[in-house]
């Protein structure tokens, strides 16, 4: 365990500059930062009694308010992204991180299965199911086509193909091959566990009143 010699110092040199994000630090400083603010009070009352002509509050819950109303954060929807306006981020389709984006529709489903105890693993493993099941979908798909049309002699791009062209079979593309196939991708589980938390940061003040 650390020995803090001075722990109202300690506090005062790790205060943010701007308002955290985290939730549970911002319930850290909600429950430290008014009895600190009392205990200030307090020591000042003593050292200096004849600068107060009122009694003593017994409480701290009214000491450090505008602190606390400066690191509340504001009542808004969860934006997509910070340089859209309310009324676009609602209506974007996505949620945009620096690396990747999510579709609001997973996103929606992303939260019942979090909160109905399928994990964020698990739910990795069956979005990577539905993607490659898609995929060999698809794969099929192109294979009979191709068949059908050897058989009649046919081709999807006879318009525009030379005749060497003919008929010539290309192999799809493998799943993850994203050089100049199909090019698909799962996020990992570490990316959907950051999303998840950073939803539920915005959202737990609106949880609590509720």
């Amino acid at each position: 365990m650390v020995n803090i010699k001075d722990p109202i110092s300690y506090i005062f040199n790790r205060l943010p500059k701007s308002p955290p994000t985290a939730s549970l630090r911002q319930r850290y400083y909600n429950i430290v930062w008014p009895k600190v603010c009392y205990l200030l009070h307090q020591w000042h009352r003593t050292c200096r009694p004849n600068q107060y002509t009122t009694s003593s509050s017994s409480t701290s819950r009214q000491f450090g308010q505008l602190f606390l109303e400066w690191i509340k954060p504001s009542a808004k929807p969860f934006s997509a992204s910070p340089q859209l306006r309310d009324q676009l981020s609602i209506e974007f389709p996505a949620i945009l991180t620096h690396y990747c984006a999510i579709s609001n529709n997973l996103i929606n489903i992303l939260r019942p299965c979090i909160q109905h105890g399928m994990g964020i693993a698990n739910f990795h493993e069956m979005l990577q199911e539905l993607h490659t099941k898609r995929h060999t979908i698809l794969h099929m798909k192109y294979t009979l086509a191709h068949l059908y049309c050897k058989e009649t002699q046919q081709t999807l791009f006879e318009s525009w193909n030379n005749s060497k062209n003919k008929n010539k079979y290309y192999e799809l593309s493998t799943f993850d091959d994203d050089a100049q196939g199909y090019g698909g991708y799962i996020p990992s589980v570490t990316y959907f566990r950051l999303i998840y938390t950073a939803i539920l940061d915005v959202l737990c003040p609106f949880m609590d009143k509720q």
